[in-house]
């Protein structure tokens, strides 16, 4: 980001005339007045260091040591991190014709010893005050420290403080009258009410989205807001004030504790809102060490220096804010656009983080900026985190759907090729055959799968198919049984049949359900027949003809061979019966031939134009079978023509079956009169004609 000079010249101005304005006014003696109210006491201390501790507050308020105190020239004395006690020496008068009582303010709550020593008539009145005390021993309830001062009409006296602390010896000192000390304290209340109202609400309102949504960068954003709230609280004297004032042996150990807790947290949190495993998987690693760094540094605190642990976190702070800002450089870079929430947001806090480090250290003065930068960025950050999170979720939807329609788009595509595929085995082994295995798809299949089950066969055949070849090309025999089959399959698929296999030109097919569906089956292709002619007519090709036979029985059906070459077969005496039928169609020149068996099987006989041609002993079956011819495919007037004739035509059956010749021929010969078509008869007068020789 590119800022303008310009734009931060009169702040910069600011900045550094404000401890010129203040040192102008460079006084020794401090004079009050209850119409001015509030003093800042920097311009006015005198400080003297004691590095073996060994002074009292009769050597330093004796003329010895009057010359050893140095004027302080800073806006907030800062000593940064020191084992020397600090004697403060501050010299005041009252102006006002009236007693007045003075508030004196030690605005920095980690300080472990406060002693103040105001001036008696031949000694000095002591007040000791620090963190290392219960809270209750502190007097006024106040985060920081207050000492009450009582002073004469134009008194002047010279006050002194003793200064002992482990941790960073800051010591900014104020003057306050009472009445603009609470007003003051009111309005710094309600404004660290409103930020910790900020950061409760913040809070709760992520960790139910949490609860909601069981996104866990939003617990981790929790933890770290809730050990965000309490380090500051620590820090600035709050925590011990209201969450353990009776802790004191241990409250300043929790800063570095909190501290170094606090870091984890943010690394913790980083890497999982900036995904940082995926893009960049070494830093992840680097991130996940300075995770433990942080933790081990934070357990330590218990063990070791004050002064020494401040240090360590304070360093370790350092290294997170530069860390972290650079991965959210490069995941910005990256593209990742929730990337410039968390870097705007931590810019922000580390800006008040680092004022405040620098400030604690002794390198920064102590003012509003450097005191309170941290909860002016921290109050920046969580709201900016907040809408990086609900970002950050919104991409996370936004590449889910994305995902999820590429999922769909490649199940789809995978279901079609599914379908596609059991559309192509099903040409080879039909679904029905693996139904009836028991199986859900063909790759359920193995070699030795068997069931035995009743079932109508159904077989048809091509007459003089063989004759007829060879007046074709082989590329015009394909031709012609693709033709064939195209009209022929669908009607046995749509008549509850399927078929169990190709043989020549000829087709086997199985009806489980019905032998009704078979003989409808049968009688639809006949009829197909009949168009398919019609139209080789007029295409110039011959007529076909075709046989039919039908027979029922029980069939072992199951797979044969291993598992790189397997087929589905049936094994059956009836098959073999059902093929004689057929082949009994072109002995008599009929067109669907059905076994005794088959026709008992039919629901409803009645509907169908029928006739027993012949009980006949056929090979493979060791008992002789009634044979039905169906005429239902005829033509009406060809039907009319049979049924008129039928009477003659059973008499001649019956007689023809005693040996009774002569008589079966007249019968047949009448049967020819009125249907001279009925070549089943035809086929009886030359059977008796061979006989009668």
């Amino acid at each position: 980001m590119v800022f303008k000079l310009r734009s931060i010249r009169i702040p910069l101005l600011l900045f550094f005339l404000i401890p010129i304005s203040l040192q102008a006014n460079d006084n020794s003696l401090l004079q009050l007045s209850n119409s001015v109210g509030k003093f800042e006491l920097s311009p006015y201390v005198y400080i003297l260091e004691d590095p073996k501790h060994v002074l009292s507050i009769q050597d330093v308020a004796s003329k010895a040591y009057e010359d050893k105190f140095i004027k302080n020239n800073d806006m907030t004395p800062n000593m940064g991190f020191t084992d020397s006690v600090v004697w403060v020496k501050i010299k005041i008068k009252n102006l006002d014709t009236f007693d007045s009582r003075w508030i004196l303010q030690v605005a920095f709550p980690l300080i472990d010893n406060i002693q103040l020593f105001v001036p008696l008539k031949s000694d000095f009145e002591k007040i000791e005050k620090g963190a290392v005390f219960p809270f209750s021993q502190r007097g006024a309830r106040h985060r920081t420290f207050l000492f009450d001062i009582d002073i004469l009409q134009m008194e002047e006296k010279t006050i002194f403080l003793r200064f002992e602390n482990e941790d960073s010896m800051q010591i900014p000192l104020l003057m306050w009258t009472p009445e603009a000390f609470r007003v003051y304290d009111h309005e710094e209340q309600f404004g660290l009410g409103i930020y910790y109202g900020i950061i409760i609400v913040m809070a709760a309102y992520n960790f139910f989205l949490f609860l909601s949504l069981r996104d866990k960068g939003y617990a981790y954003y929790v933890l770290y807001m809730i050990l965000f709230g309490l380090f500051l609280m620590s820090q600035y004297g709050l925590a011990y004030e209201y969450l353990w004032p009776n802790f004191h042996w241990g409250a300043r150990l929790l800063n570095p504790v909190l501290a170094g807790l606090l870091e984890a947290s943010i690394l913790i949190f980083s890497g999982y809102f900036l995904n940082l495993k995926k893009p960049f998987p070494t830093l992840d690693k680097v991130r996940r060490s300075l995770i433990y760094v942080s933790i081990i540094v934070s357990l330590s605190s218990w063990f070791i220096p004050l002064s020494l642990s401040v240090l360590f976190v304070i360093i370790l702070g350092l290294v997170t804010a530069i860390f972290v800002l650079t991965i959210g450089i490069l995941c910005l870079n990256s593209g990742y656009r929730p990337a410039k929430y968390f870097l705007a947001a931590f810019i922000v806090l580390i800006i008040g983080a680092i004022l405040y480090s620098l400030k604690t250290v002794g390198v920064l003065p102590a003012n509003f900026m450097t005191n309170f930068g941290m909860q002016m960025g921290s109050s920046i950050e969580v709201t900016l985190l907040s809408l990086g999170l609900a970002d950050r979720l919104n991409v996370l939807v936004q590449e889910n759907d994305l995902a999820q329609k590429l999922l769909l788009a490649k199940q789809e595509e995978a279901f079609n090729n599914q379908k596609v595929l059991t559309d192509s085995y099903a040409r080879l082994v039909p679904q029905a055959f693996i139904k009836i295995l028991g199986k859900s798809t063909i790759l359920d299949v193995k070699p030795g799968d068997q069931i035995q089950q009743e079932m109508t066969i159904l077989f048809s055949d091509i007459r003089s198919f063989t004759s007829l070849s060879e007046s074709m090309t082989p590329k015009e025999n394909f031709d012609f049984l693709n033709a064939y089959l195209k009209r022929m399959n669908p009607i046995i698929e749509n008549s509850g049949g399927y078929i169990d296999k190709y043989i020549g030109d000829g087709i086997m097919a199985l009806f489980p359900n019905s032998t009704e569906h078979a003989l409808i089956s049968a009688i639809e292709m006949k009829r197909a027949l009949k168009e398919y002619n019609i139209h080789r007519a007029a295409s110039g090709y011959r007529d076909i003809r075709v046989g039919i036979g039908i027979h029922i029985g029980k069939l072992t059906f199951g797979t044969l061979g291993n598992m790189s070459r397997m087929e589905v077969t049936v094994i059956s005496e009836a098959v073999n019966l059902a093929s004689r039928i057929e082949q009994l169609c072109k002995e008599y020149g009929a067109q669907i031939l059905i076994s005794e068996l088959a026709f008992q099987k039919l629901q409803n006989p009645e509907n169908f134009l029928t006739r027993v041609i012949e009980k006949k002993s056929i090979r493979g079956s060791q008992k002789s079978i009634k044979i039905y011819e169906v005429l239902s495919a005829k033509s009406e007037q060809e039907q009319i023509l049979y049924q008129k004739s039928l009477p003659d035509f059973e008499k001649g059956v019956l007689a023809y079956a005693n040996n009774e010749f002569i008589l079966a021929k007249s019968f047949f010969e009448k049967v020819m009169e009125i249907n001279e078509g009925d070549s089943v008869s035809k086929n009886y007068l030359e059977r008796i004609a061979n006989y009668t020789k």
